[in-house]
C-alpha cells in the first residue's frame, strides 16, 4: 500500500481504528484527540485537515434521533459495518494468497474518510475500512523440516497485542518442546533409497503417550519433531518427524518419516514395540483459519466494549466457563450425537450474553437513554454469541437463508458461513434502523431534513 500519509493525491484521510470506533460509539473529536496525546495510540497518522475536524464536531453526526451523539442502535449499525468490512478484508487474503493473516487486531486496521465528504450525508457514515498488511503469513523457514511438512507451517505475527492472539499461538510458539513416552510401533519396509552416503529414508508409527498432554488439541497437519535419545546401537539420537494420525485418553499416534544409514536401521529395527521414556518432543502448530476467526471475534467484542475494563475482564472469564465446557462436552461425545452437544452449547451462550450490557456500544454508556429506540435483545444476544463462537471455535450449524456471492469461496466453507452470517445480522440491523413501521416518523423527520440542506446548499429545487 503507497503512503498515503504523504500523497497529497489520495482522496482520503486516514484514521487509526480505535479512534475511529471511538467516533462511532458518540466520542467528540476533541475527546480522540486527547486518548491520542496521551500516548495509549501507536499509529503516527497525520492530523486531519481542520475542514473534516469541523465536520467531525458538528451537529450532523449522525442521523436519528439524535444527530450530534447517535442512538445506541444507530451506532451498533455502524459499528457493524467496520466489523463486515474488516471480515471482508481478511477474507480476501485467503482468496488471493491461499495463506491465513495470522496478524488481525487493530492495529493492523486502518479506516478512510474522505477528504471531500459529501455534505449531506451524516460524516460518520462515511468510512471505509483497510487492512494494512493484505499479504499472508510466511511459511517458516527451516531447513531441518522435510518440505513436505514445511509447506503447512506459517509464522504468526508475534508483534501485535497477545489479546488478539489465539490460544493456539500463544501457548504454542513454533517449536515449543514437551517430553512424552514413546512407543516404537512399526516401521515401514526398505524402498530405493535416493539419499547420498547410504542414508535411508523410511516410515516410521509410533505411539506418543504424557500424563500432561491434551493430545485432542493438536490437529492432523500439525508436525512435530520426536527425538528418541539412548537407542543401543546407535551413537546419536533418531529424529522422527511426524503427523497426528489419532488420538486416544494420555496417547497420539503419529506416523512419519525418519532417516538412518542401513546399519543404524537394523540396531533399530530391535527394538519395536520398545518403549522410549523421555522422548523430546517438538511441536509446529500449523496455524490456519481459526486463529484468525479467533482474531476477529476478539476484534467484535474490542469494538463493542473498547473502553469497558470491566466487561472485557468479563470476557475473559466468560471464555474460560465455555472452554471448559467444550472440553467436558468433548469428552462426553460417545453419549450424545454433534447436534445434541451444539445444542447444549448454544443453551450456554446464551446465557453468557445477557450479561454483556448493550449501552457498553457508546463511548458514555451513560448516555443509553430509554427514550432512544433500544437494540433488540434478540439481536443483541445473536451478535455477541457469534463473537463467542469465533473466539472459541464453535461450529455453526445453522443455514442463513441468504444466498450471495460468498457461497463462491469454495476452498473455504467456514469463511463463507461467517460473511453470510455477518451479511444477515446486517439486514436485521437494517430493518431495525430503517424499516419497520414505528421507524416512519423518523424517517420521515430526517427526509425532510435531509430536503431543506439540500436545497439550501444547491440553491434552488433542481437539486430534490
Amino acid at each position: 500500500m503507497r503512503n498515503v500519509a504523504t500523497d497529497s493525491t489520495f482522496p482520503f484521510n486516514g484514521i487509526p481504528f480505535d479512534s475511529f470506533c471511538n467516533l462511532l460509539g458518540g466520542a467528540s473529536y476533541v475527546d480522540v484527540s486527547l486518548r491520542e496525546d496521551s500516548g495509549n495510540n501507536n499509529d503516527r497518522t497525520q492530523p486531519l485537515p481542520s475542514l473534516l475536524i469541523e465536520r467531525f464536531s458538528t451537529s450532523r453526526q449522525f442521523l436519528f434521533p439524535d444527530r450530534t451523539q447517535g442512538s445506541p442502535l444507530e451506532v451498533l449499525w455502524l459499528k457493524w459495518r467496520m466489523f463486515g468490512e474488516a471480515c471482508t478484508q481478511v477474507v480476501s487474503v485467503y482468496q488471493e494468497s491461499q495463506r491465513p493473516h495470522l496478524g488481525v487486531s487493530p492495529s493492523s486496521l486502518k479506516v478512510f474518510v474522505p477528504k471531500s465528504p459529501d455534505p449531506v450525508l451524516p460524516i460518520r457514515w462515511q468510512f471505509t475500512v483497510i487492512l494494512r498488511d493484505r499479504q499472508g503469513a510466511e511459511l517458516l523457514q527451516d531447513t531441518q523440516i522435510p518440505e513436505t511438512y514445511q509447506r503447512r507451517i506459517f509464522v504468526p505475527n508475534y508483534e501485535i497485542d497477545d489479546a488478539f492472539q489465539s490460544p493456539e499461538i500463544t501457548n504454542w510458539p513454533l517449536g515449543r518442546s514437551e517430553f512424552v513416552t514413546a512407543i516404537l510401533d512399526e516401521i515401514e519396509p526398505v524402498k530405493e533409497s535416493k539419499s547420498p552416503s547410504n542414508m535411508v529414508c523410511r516410515g516410521v508409527r509410533l505411539q506418543l503417550l504424557s500424563d500432561s498432554l491434551s493430545f485432542a488439541l493438536f490437529s492432523s497437519r500439525d508436525v512435530f519433531q520426536i527425538e528418541l535419545a539412548q537407542v543401543p546401537g546407535i551413537t546419536r539420537s533418531v529424529t522422527i518427524w511426524a503427523e497426528k494420525m489419532d488420538t486416544a485418553t494420555g496417547k497420539m499416534t503419529v506416523f512419519g518419516e525418519a532417516t538412518l544409514s542401513i546399519a543404524e536401521w537394523e540396531s533399530f529395527e530391535k527394538y519395536l514395540n520398545r518403549t522410549f521414556p523421555r522422548s523430546k518432543m517438538l511441536c509446529f502448530r500449523s496455524f490456519s483459519e481459526a486463529c484468525d476467526r479467533h482474531s476477529l471475534g476478539r476484534l467484535l467484542f474490542h469494538l463493542l466494549f473498547q473502553n469497558q475494563q470491566t466487561l472485557m475482564k468479563r470476557l475473559e472469564a466468560t471464555l474460560l466457563r465455555v472452554r471448559e465446557q467444550v472440553k467436558q462436552s468433548a469428552g462426553d461425545r460417545q453419549d450424545s450425537d454433534d447436534v445434541q452437544q451444539y445444542d447444549v452449547l448454544m443453551s450456554t451462550l446464551k446465557r453468557e450474553a445477557a450479561y454483556f450490557s448493550k449501552s457498553a456500544v457508546l463511548f458514555d454508556a451513560t448516555r443509553y437513554a430509554e427514550n432512544h429506540r433500544p437494540i433488540p435483545d434478540h439481536l443483541w444476544n445473536k451478535i455477541i454469541i457469534l463473537g463467542l463462537q469465533l473466539m472459541i471455535g464453535l461450529p455453526r450449524l445453522g443455514q442463513s437463508n441468504i444466498s450471495s456471492d460468498h457461497d463462491a469461496i469454495e476452498h473455504y466453507p467456514e469463511w463463507a458461513k461467517l460473511l453470510r452470517e455477518v451479511q444477515q445480522i446486517g439486514e436485521y440491523l437494517n430493518l431495525e434502523l430503517f424499516g419497520f413501521p414505528q421507524r416512519s416518523q423518523d424517517v420521515l423527520s430526517v427526509c425532510q431534513t435531509l430536503k431543506q440542506e439540500l436545497l439550501h446548499t444547491s440553491g434552488g429545487h433542481d437539486a430534490v
